[in-house]
């Protein structure tokens, strides 16, 4: 939980909380319910989903579902937009609220995250947390069949790691929630043969070699264009020895492909934090050294896999062959 992210209720001080929320200091995620405006742009959001589920339990005993679910059990996916995903017991469907919104845009007065009511069968279980919510492997059957293609190679990646991970005898590790037979089970009771088939091709696509989002949707990017498929996780070596691990790696073209590699130096990897400087020296000398190797390099960040025409044209420019009719859709 995100210390600084609390959930604020109109008993808590009501005239108080709204001259902050006409303020603008405060937003109100659900009716009656806020959170201060600053904390919550600032904050993961896989903790946004945790205080946007709290809010949910207080008007209601639905359980969550799909997006949602998989947030609240720890699996990372791709996008940023805050909404809320339910599975409805009444009968009802659809959206509610208002359009979702990304965590860095500027947040109206006024605004509640999106909710987004699923009707389908599915186990519920509940989160270390305690929110309720369908079973992972069940939520990552829907967005297998019907999410965007980059949000369902995101949680593709997540079920073949979670395939890969270690088990632990007498231990229920949610991971195990997600291991690719587990959702090849919730497959098999999606209600069309079309939705069936999709999902089981998109999960077969995934790969516990993907480190981050941005890499799986790289990859969406290049499986829905069909473009020549890469090698994950190459090592590339020079005379003195390891250069560095890259992302994509074409070996016929020798061609290496990196995505956001300023957050190689954002203090990720040894827990040390380096200032933008710092960062823009180390990665010049990252990269300096991988092109005396004689390799191609192509690097490009989130705005290319968002607007995948920028990528596809980046990596066919490189030599990058495509074959249409190998695209996963």
């Amino acid at each position: 939980m995100h210390t600084s992210l609390q959930l604020m209720l109109p008993t808590d001080h009501s005239p108080r909380l709204a001259r902050q929320f006409a303020a603008g200091h405060l937003i109100r995620i659900a009716p009656g319910q806020y959170v201060d405006a600053q904390h919550w742009t600032a904050a993961p959001r896989h903790v946004r989903a945790d205080v946007l589920a709290r809010a949910w339990a207080l008007r209601t005993k639905e359980p969550l579902c799909c997006e949602t679910a998989l947030l609240l059990h720890g699996v990372p996916l791709f996008g940023t937009a805050d909404r809320l995903t339910a599975l409805s017991r009444s009968g009802n469907q659809g959206r509610q609220g208002m359009v979702p919104i990304s965590a860095s845009a500027q947040i109206p007065v006024g605004w509640v995250p999106e909710l987004i009511r699923h009707r389908h069968s599915a186990p519920t279980v509940a989160t270390q947390d305690g929110h309720v919510t369908v079973h992972p492997a069940y939520a990552a059957a829907q967005i297998l069949a019907h999410g965007s293609l980059p949000e369902a190679i995101t949680v593709a990646d997540a079920a073949a790691k979670a395939e890969s991970a270690p088990t632990h005898v007498g231990h229920a590790d949610e991971n195990e929630w997600l291991r690719r037979d587990m959702v090849r089970g919730a497959i098999a009771e999606l209600s069309y043969g079309a939705w069936r088939r999709r999902a089981t091709a998109r999960l077969a696509a995934g790969s516990a070699l993907a480190e981050s989002v941005a890499e799986s949707g790289s990859r969406a990017v290049m499986l829905g264009a069909g473009l020549e498929a890469p090698v994950l996780q190459h090592s590339v070596h020079d005379h003195h020895g390891f250069v560095a691990r890259v992302d994509f790696w074409w070996p016929r073209l020798e061609l290496v492909g990196e995505v956001d590699g300023m957050l190689k130096y954002a203090g990720k990897q040894a827990g040390a934090r380096l200032d933008t400087r710092d960062a823009v020296r180390a990665e010049k000398h990252r990269e300096n050294r991988i092109l005396a190797t004689g390799v191609q390099l192509r690097r490009w960040g989130w705005n290319s896999i968002t607007a995948p025409e920028q990528l596809i044209r980046t990596l066919t420019g490189a030599g990058v062959p495509s074959s249409p009719g190998d695209r996963l859709l």
